[in-house]
């Protein structure tokens, strides 16, 4: 593979892990928020867990996706492929609490589309 530098593909890329520093620091404060302040989520509406365990889990999927995003911005090709198992799972995540936060939920789960869409069709950007 050449290593791109230019065009379309390499805008979406950056798009990505962008939007991956973005989702982790996202997921960062809905996690010290419903530590902090549970009231924040309707937790009456939860189907699994409670508001702190769901606190932890975007603290650590938070983390760890920002060292993704710096990943995915410098290229990396080992990357890619744990980067859109991920934002896959953030998807879901999102999904099964989507009914504590209908907006924040949709909202996330759009972003993580787009990631997932950026490191799927412009696969051949990475190094």
């Amino acid at each position: 593979m050449t290593g791109h530098t230019k065009g379309q593909g390499a805008g979406w890329i950056e798009f990505a892990g962008i939007f991956f520093l973005v989702a982790g620091a996202f997921n960062i404060i809905a996690g010290v928020s419903g530590l902090l302040k549970g009231e924040f989520f309707d937790e009456s509406r939860l189907l699994l867990l409670h508001i702190q365990d769901w606190s932890i889990l975007w603290l650590v999927l938070g983390a760890v996706q920002l060292a993704a995003g710096i990943t995915v911005l410098m290229r990396l090709r080992g990357a890619r492929v744990p980067a859109i198992v991920l934002a896959v799972i953030g998807m879901l995540v999102w999904f099964v609490i989507w009914s504590v936060s209908p907006f924040w939920g949709l909202a996330m789960m759009i972003v993580y589309g787009v990631i997932i869409y950026a490191l799927t069709a412009y696969a051949e950007y990475f190094q």
